[in-house]
C-alpha cells in the first residue's frame, strides 16, 4: 500500500467500467434508535468511524475519476468522427499493452488538463502516541508529522527523498516521528529489517538514522535486501554481534514493532507509506501535495 498513499498511474480497466454514485446516506446523518436512545457514527469506535469516511471518500473520488475520463473518452471520439466503443477498440490495438495504454491515456489528460479534486471532507484527526519513538527535527516543535512505513514497501523508498526535502526546508519547526508498519502479510522478511532497526537503536541510538536512511537508499537495496543483508549493515555501522544477534532473538523487540502495527491500525492505517500531520491523515496525495500540507499547517 500502500501507502502516503500516493496517486498511482489510472488504470485502464478502472476506465472501461460504467462510473455510478450508488445510493448513500453519508455516515453523519446515518441514525440507529434503541430503547428510546439515538445513536450516529459519532457513537462508534474510532476505528470504524475513520474507516467509513475513508470508504465513502475513495467511493466518491473513484466515481468522480471514471466519469470525467469517460468523458475524455467521448471527446475524442467525437473528434474522430467515432463512437467511445469504437475508438476505445482501435486504442486497444494501436496501444496493445497496459504500458502504452495507460501512457495514452496520460497524454490525452494532460492535452486536456485533466484534473481530479474530489475536494472531499477530511478524515477526522486522531491521537497517536509517540512517546518513545524516533524522532527527527525538534522533538519540542508544534507541529508533529508521523510516518507509518515499512523498510520493503517501494512506496515508502520512493518517498524518502521528499521526506527528507521536507525535514531540511522546515528544519527545527517540525517533529517528524517514525512508526514501524511492516506489512507482513506481502513483506514476510519486513518484520526481521524492522527488528533489526530497532536492535541497533537500542545498542547504538546515534546510528539508528544512519541504518534507517541507508536500508530505505534505492542505491542500495541490493546489498540491504540480501540474506543478512540488516545485520550486515548494523554491524558496518559499529554494533556488537553477539549483542545485536541476541537483541533480535528478544520476543519484546518483535513485540516492539507489533505495538506500532497496532496502533496503526487502530487509527486506521491500512497500506504504507501513511502520514499524519498533528493526527490528520493524508491521503492520496502527490509530494508536492504533501509539502503544501506540511507548509499550510506551519503557517
Amino acid at each position: 500500500m500502500k501507502r502516503l498513499n500516493w496517486r498511482k498511474p489510472f488504470s485502464i480497466i478502472a476506465l472501461m467500467g460504467i462510473a455510478a454514485l450508488l445510493p448513500f446516506c453519508g455516515p453523519p446523518e446515518a441514525e440507529a434508535t434503541l430503547d428510546g436512545k439515538t445513536y450516529t457514527i459519532d457513537d462508534l469506535d474510532e476505528r470504524s468511524r475513520i474507516e467509513l469516511i475513508r470508504q465513502h471518500n475513495e467511493r466518491v473520488a473513484q466515481a468522480l475519476q471514471n466519469h470525467v475520463y469517460e468523458k475524455m473518452i467521448e471527446m475524442e471520439a467525437e473528434k474522430a468522427g467515432k463512437t467511445s466503443d469504437e475508438f476505445m477498440a482501435d486504442m486497444f490495438k494501436e496501444n496493445p499493452s497496459r504500458m502504452a495504454m495507460n501512457a495514452k491515456i496520460r497524454e490525452m489528460a494532460d492535452k486536456y488538463g485533466l484534473d481530479v479534486d474530489a475536494n472531499l471532507p477530511k478524515l477526522p484527526a486522531v491521537d497517536i502516541a509517540v512517546d518513545g519513538d524516533p524522532v527527527r527535527g525538534n522533538p519540542e516543535a508544534k507541529v508533529t508529522v508521523v510516518e507509518f512505513s515499512d523498510f520493503d514497501c517501494p512506496y515508502c523508498v520512493r518517498i524518502q527523498p521528499t521526506a527528507q526535502k521536507i525535514r531540511e526546508k522546515y528544519g527545527d519547526r517540525i517533529k517528524w516521528v517514525f512508526k514501524d508498519f511492516p506489512l507482513n502479510q506481502i513483506h514476510p522478511e519486513a518484520m526481521g529489517r524492522h527488528v533489526a532497526a530497532n536492535c541497533v537503536r537500542k545498542l547504538e541510538p546515534d546510528k539508528y538514522w544512519d541504518f534507517f536512511d541507508t536500508m530505505f537508499d534505492e542505491t542500495k537495496l541490493e546489498q540491504t535486501r540480501v540474506e543478512n543483508g540488516a545485520k550486515k549493515l548494523a554491524l558496518s555501522l559499529g554494533v556488537d554481534e553477539a549483542k545485536f544477534d541476541e537483541c533480535v532473538a528478544n520476543p519484546e523487540m518483535q513485540a516492539e514493532v507489533m505495538g506500532d502495527i497496532e496502533q496503526g491500525e487502530k487509527v486506521g492505517v491500512r497500506g504504507t507509506p501513511s502520514f499524519y500531520i498533528d493526527g490528520e491523515a493524508l491521503t492520496n496525495l502527490t509530494p508536492e501535495q504533501f509539502e503544501k500540507a506540511v507548509a499550510e499547517k506551519l503557517n
